[in-house]
């Protein structure tokens, strides 16, 4: 059977990334789409082997793809790891840092608490002067106790 000529003929409705193939039963050139790596005819129906150079290159790029996926997947866990890593650090850095705060914190409140001891301290010496002149006053007999009432205006 002698093909017709149209069915040669590339359609002008035929996309850009298609190819042609021959059908060895009818003779017609049917569109295969470039991804295709076979078909059938669409005018007998007979099977129609794809090019094997586009089938070889297929499975090339989609072992490259796995490799390169593969690669992004061991990009990323070193990534997880290593931005875990940083936040470890971190951690640790601000549980050193709250450690010196607390130990200035407890410093400075022993400090506070000396002042206060300090102050009453003064307070009470004052009131018990204060308290032993008033009893002082009223039981000293000038004459009696002149020699001790000396001495307390020396030591004021």
């Amino acid at each position: 059977v002698q093909p017709n000529r149209a069915l040669r003929a590339r359609p002008a409705s035929m996309p850009a990334n298609s190819q042609t193939s021959h059908c060895h039963r009818c003779g017609a050139e049917v569109p295969l789409e470039l991804q295709a790596v076979g078909g059938a005819c669409a005018y007998c129906g007979a099977p129609i082997a794809g090019n094997p150079k586009l089938a070889r290159r297929q499975r090339k790029i989609a072992e490259e793809q796995a490799a390169e996926r593969s690669h992004v997947q061991q990009l990323v866990a070193e990534a997880e790891k290593r931005g875990q890593a940083i936040v470890d650090a971190a951690k640790g850095q601000a549980k050193v840092e709250a450690d010196r705060i607390v130990e200035a914190a407890k410093a400075e409140a022993t400090q506070e608490v000396q002042r206060a001891k300090d102050s009453l301290r003064d307070q009470v010496a004052v009131l018990a002067v204060a308290g032993a002149a008033q009893i002082l006053q009223r039981e000293v007999n000038a004459q009696v106790h002149a020699d001790l009432l000396a001495r307390l205006q020396a030591e004021l």
